[in-house]
């Protein structure tokens, strides 16, 4: 029996009340995200092409060897996201004061112990990675980048548990708008590899303080910390932020390790991967982010819980059919883009961004297992899986990387991490949770954009030498042609079009855009 048979309709409307709400939410952070992407996204390409491939395969380096620390925040953002939304829903004001206040007061702690290590690390990063003792000062100014991240992290997740859409855009804007504006300027000024460094810095920091100032408007005052309340939020936060050393410490020493075997400028080709891979995760992530409040909101109320593997099946739905047709475009027109967006310095960017594209698609199922199990509290399976993944992947990335360079350390991250993790954190859901998967419509969907995009083959060779109208036509093509497909095939069936359009009628720009998407194929639905 399908899962969405097994639901009578009174749970099916309770479980499209629950999802409607944090679709609003994930469209606000999707808006914001995408608001953030027009500046981050034209800095990023001006940043690369002044930079060259050399100069920003160090600043590659560099922050990923922040990243390390800055990945070592104890759980504290996840415990301030899932209970903020908890209490937030519960009206208990006085909660969230407490929590607040012992959260920040580990965080800095913490984070300026973390920043003082990596900052004592920088000569020796900069001598046996960067191969030269020049990059000691440009290692120095990132590690400020450690603290600014750490307690950037910990009001932007307690901003995503209020679930109030125009904060969240507010605080996401202006630290895109003020990183992008001065790593553009300092880049062209000749500062090198430290521009987009002290950008990212402005950026946090300013936003750090816009988010405080919200929180504190809202009615949020901050109380004396508690032995009792660190104790408390650590002893949830503790497993997860392992989970989280164990998985973000992994990828970010990616570029660290490539950085020993090979020369920055193959680095530099990488950091453009991994990039374009963080503008995709513009949508998956956001989601994500927004499916932990909203999972533990169901969890915690029994007579939602047999809700949970609906809304977990949508979302993953969702976002297959908005990802997949963008993946498969990137695949097959990696050259045409990277050369297009990047110039032609970048030469092993294209093949890296195809394998990219795949672990991607390959990511998501992974990446909302995880959040299910966090919002169950399943933080010791969590634990368990991670230290899994880490022991795995790093093997992958030790060997592959010393086998084939760029392009193992690329295939180590984007395949064998996503794969290993999907694996891993859904059987995970499936055996603690009951969390079913309706795999042949997600089939169906990658099948629909796959022949989709064989349609544009022609184009291709009429257009052969003219990027930029190869890379438009292709995407009108996809718009065109893939929702008929979808609708073909069956990837999306009258209850499927039913469903998420009352998902998304009531959701300002991204429900628009889904919507028209699911009438289009509606037409075409046999």
């Amino acid at each position: 029996m399908r899962i969405e048979e097994g639901l009578d309709s009174a749970s099916e409307a309770a479980a499209l009340s629950v999802g409607t709400k944090t679709a609003k939410v994930a469209s606000s952070i999707v808006f914001a995200r995408l608001m953030s992407f027009l500046f981050s996204g034209v800095a990023f390409i001006l940043v690369a092409r002044i930079l060259g491939t050399d100069v920003y395969g160090v600043y590659t380096i560099a922050v990923a060897f922040a990243a390390v620390f800055a990945a070592m925040d104890l759980g504290l953002h996840y415990g301030a996201n899932k209970f903020i939304g908890e209490y937030f829903t519960g009206k208990s004001s006085e909660k969230i004061n407490r929590l607040l206040s012992n959260v920040l007061a580990i965080q800095i702690i913490s984070a300026v112990i973390l920043t003082l290590i990596a900052f004592a690390l920088s000569q020796l990063v900069s001598t046996y990675v960067l191969h030269s003792v020049a990059y000691i000062r440009v290692l120095q100014y990132v590690s400020i980048l450690v603290f600014l991240q750490l307690i950037y992290g910990t009001f932007s997740q307690s901003l995503f548990g209020f679930g109030n859409g125009r904060h969240i855009t507010a605080m996401l804007v202006t630290q895109a708008a003020l990183q992008a504006v001065i790593s553009v300027v300092l880049a062209l000024d000749g500062f090198g590899a430290v521009s987009p460094i002290i950008g990212a810095a402005v950026g946090l920091a300013a936003a750090t303080l816009l988010a405080l100032a919200l929180i504190l408007r809202g009615g949020t005052r901050l109380r004396t910390p508690s032995f009792a309340g660190i104790k408390k939020i650590l002893h949830f936060t503790l497993p997860i932020g392992a989970s989280s050393i164990f998985t973000l410490v992994s990828s970010n020493l990616t570029p660290i390790v490539l950085g020993i075997f090979v020369l920055s400028g193959v680095v530099g080709n990488f950091g453009i991967t991994s990039k374009t891979n963080t503008f995709i995760g513009v949508f998956t992530e956001s989601v994500g982010f927004a499916l932990l409040p909203m999972f533990a909101s169901a969890m915690a109320k029994a007579k939602q819980r047999k809700n949970v593997s609906r809304i977990f099946n949508y979302s993953v739905y969702t976002s297959f059919i908005l990802v997949t047709p963008l993946l498969f475009w990137l695949a097959l027109l990696s050259r045409q883009f990277t050369l297009t967006v990047f110039g032609p310095t970048y030469t092993l960017a294209p093949f890296y961004i195809s394998i990219m594209s795949l672990g991607v698609l390959i990511s998501i199922l992974g990446a909302y297992s995880t959040m299910l199990m966090i919002s169950a509290n399943l933080v010791r399976k969590v634990m368990k899986y991670s230290a899994v993944l880490f022991v795995m992947q790093l093997a992958s990335l030790l060997l592959l990387t010393w086998a084939f360079n760029g392009a193992g350390a690329v295939t180590s991250l984007f395949i064998v991490a996503p794969l290993v993790t999907s694996i891993l954190f859904f059987r995970g859901a499936y055996m603690h949770l009951g969390v079913r998967v309706e795999a042949w419509k997600l089939v169906r969907v990658v099948m629909a954009a796959a022949i989709s995009i064989a349609f544009a083959i022609p184009l291709i060779l009429l257009l052969q030498g003219h990027y930029i109208p190869i890379l438009a036509s292709v995407a009108i093509e996809q718009v065109l042609i893939y929702p008929i497909f979808l609708a073909l095939l069956g990837g999306i069936t009258n209850r499927d079009a039913a469903t998420l359009n009352k998902l998304m009628s009531s959701v300002p720009g991204l429900g628009a855009a889904m919507s028209g998407l699911v009438q289009y194929a509606q037409r075409f639905i046999r």
